[in-house]
């Protein structure tokens, strides 16, 4: 006669605190995962925004596309209205957003995956170079000194109310945000997208030391 085996309170409690423990470990690896997959996924949207960028060159004699412009035909908001047809999932009809999370959580084309809603506030994930395209400016790509040196769009910090970056907050402007793992991507003028750390994106602090940290935020700077 064989008596079947039961379990202890005891050992019951040491397979649940290592079952605990293991968890505990892989929870954060997890997490890095997770968190990567989505820096690949906002990494890869900021590409086919460079290459929108590009094909916009080819077609307008080298003229840059400007913060605040609709494209014939399309119908919505101008921002990054021009680049729309060269997108594959908007080139026609209505839209209204790029980049942009709602206060009611609706995420539009492009979002980042990183980002969460904010109740009574619009979130924008996509921000153009203030000093380059403030307003409705526009300028040539052959202007551009050192294109895989100056940035286009950037990630914006989470309490920005306005689609651009900037290096100082006065005048309502906003700071990159540290939105992956402490950084940010970035598309340069060249169409090359770059995650850096905060401390390595130029602030005001660091703005004047050197002749790179300059052209990062003016494409014409020499």
């Amino acid at each position: 006669m064989y008596l079947k085996a039961r379990f202890t309170l005891i050992e019951l409690l040491v397979v649940i605190s290592i079952i605990a423990i293991l968890a505990g470990m892989l929870l954060p690896a997890l997490n890095k995962a997770r968190e990567s997959a989505r820096k690949t996924s906002c990494t890869n949207q900021f590409a086919q925004l460079g290459k929108a960028v590009m094909m916009y060159l080819q077609d307008n004699k080298e003229w840059m596309p400007t913060f605040r412009a609709s494209s014939k035909g399309i119908f919505g908001s101008g921002q990054y209205g021009q680049l729309v047809p060269y997108l594959p999932a908007l080139k026609s009809g209505y839209y209204t957003y790029i980049g942009v999370i709602t206060d009611t959580g609706t995420r539009f084309y492009m979002t980042c995956p990183s980002r969460n809603p904010v109740a009574g506030k619009y979130i924008y994930t996509i921000g153009m170079n203030w000093y380059t395209f403030n307003n409705e400016s526009i300028a040539r790509y052959p202007n551009v000194v050192q294109p895989s040196a100056s940035m286009f769009l950037s990630e914006p910090e989470d309490k920005a109310t306005d689609p651009r970056v900037a290096f100082q907050t006065d005048y309502g402007r906003f700071l990159t945000g540290a939105v992956h793992s402490y950084g940010a991507n970035s598309l340069f003028m060249d169409a090359h997208v770059e995650w850096r750390k905060l401390n390595f994106i130029p602030s005001l602090a660091n703005y004047y030391v050197s002749t790179q940290n300059q052209r990062y935020w003016y494409f014409n700077f020499k």
